[in-house]
């Protein structure tokens, strides 16, 4: 997998005089989404390798009316680390609305719960990949929304 850099936008809480940092632009849109999970998170999979590579199993993440993707974690270099996904074959599965999975992005809890099947820590896992360290609580928010189960 070629190494790319990637810039220090992350995904945060709005704050009142800035708008919340993104991960892609306009996440309420398909196109902006897909952008995400191929053009950004790849890239993301190669800069935050260790944390990529820390954990074991295969998340399904599905937006509905936009498409869905496996993330394979366990080795960053794998060609099928992140593939579209055709099927619902993974340890975790995770099925959202574009306006739940755009909420989630912005902060905004919305009161559109994704429906979460599995092991919902890699759900977290992904969370944490998705956002700089010190920045935003996605991870959180993506963890505390995958304890609600079935």
């Amino acid at each position: 997998m070629t190494q790319h850099a990637i810039g220090r936008g992350a995904i945060g809480r709005p704050s009142p005089s800035k708008p919340p940092l993104r991960v892609v632009p306009a996440p309420a849109s398909p196109g902006a989404i897909t952008a995400l999970f191929e053009d950004e998170l790849p890239r993301l999979i190669a800069r935050r390798s260790d944390l990529f590579d820390a954990v074991r199993g295969a998340i399904v993440v599905m937006v509905h009316g936009v498409g869905g993707w496996r993330i394979s974690f366990g080795d960053h270099t794998h060609p099928e680390a992140l593939t579209r996904a055709v099927d619902l074959e993974g340890d975790c599965v995770a099925v959202f609305s574009i306006g739940g999975f755009s909420a989630l992005l912005d902060g905004q809890g919305g009161g559109q719960t994704p429906v979460v099947l599995g092991d919902a820590r890699l759900l977290s896992r992904l969370g944490q990949l998705m956002v700089e360290p010190s920045r935003g609580p996605l991870g959180a928010r993506l963890s505390s929304t995958a304890s609600i189960r079935r």
